[in-house]
């Protein structure tokens, strides 16, 4: 992988595995209807959301045990009119959950703020994520013509938010060049960081560059994963990690 630089954000070396199916650990539990996406919470409990397809859904986030047992949940603040009544799905989850210096924090693909979020369920905001004339704008979901019709059209959006003591990073496949974006939380600068994969990797993968999806307990350690560009030769995705200097 190329080296990349951005301030104190240095890449070491780059490392791949394949993975082994066989090795998995499968936790088994239920997940309330209507939840789109969630994530294990507080005292082995989950948080889920419900996105807001049609307009009028009144209940925003919902805590629930491994039974499925809703035990607590948080309104929306809004409802919209939604005069066709088509209804928008998508394919990416509709809220980005993560876990970071002993807090909980998620941010909705369809609000541009990143929110800590305390066990007694309350809110509290603590970045805007502003893409301008690109973001995402909730009332176009609730005014389509035509169920064919897509609201992201020419819009960016983030899916994935990862966070360690320096920085944020975010990311997205409607990024430019699957760039991911680092926001320097000390110096309070932001840039697009480009990295390729040189070979042998280059010729091993679908995609010819670096897109975060996680990030190691240690928070050291950016990790992905990318599908074969040959699936009969190797059909096994491989998992690249991406290695910070301190």
């Amino acid at each position: 992988m190329t080296k990349g630089k951005l301030s104190s954000l240095t890449v070491l070396r780059i490392s791949c595995f394949f993975i082994n199916p066989t090795v998995l650990s499968i936790r088994s539990f239920k997940i309330p209807e209507k939840i789109q996406s969630f994530s294990p919470f507080y005292d082995n409990s989950f948080i889920g959301l419900i996105a807001n397809r049609n307009g009028q859904e009144t209940t925003r986030f919902v805590l629930f045990d491994q039974q499925g047992l809703e035990t607590d949940s948080i309104p929306y603040d809004r409802q919209y009119e939604n005069q066709s009544g088509i209804q928008s799905f998508f394919y990416m989850p509709e809220a980005n959950f993560y876990y970071y210096n002993n807090s909980f924090h998620v941010k909705e693909l369809y609000n541009d703020t990143l929110f800590s979020l305390n066990p007694q369920l309350q809110l509290s905001p603590r970045y805007v994520v502003n893409l301008g004339e690109y973001a995402l704008v909730a009332e176009q979901r609730y005014q389509l013509t035509s169920p064919r019709e897509n609201p992201m059209a020419g819009k960016k959006y983030v899916t994935t938010i990862l966070e360690n003591k320096q920085y944020l990073f975010l990311s997205s496949p409607t990024f430019d060049l699957n760039k991911f974006i680092v926001y320097n939380k000390n110096t309070k600068t932001l840039a697009n960081l480009l990295l390729h994969y040189n070979e042998p990797e280059k010729s091993m993968f679908n995609k010819h560059t670096f897109t975060p999806r996680y990030i190691s307990k240690d928070l050291t350690t950016l990790i992905s994963f990318e599908e074969p560009a040959d699936p009969e030769k190797e059909d096994n995705p491989m998992i690249v990690l991406l290695t910070l200097k301190p």
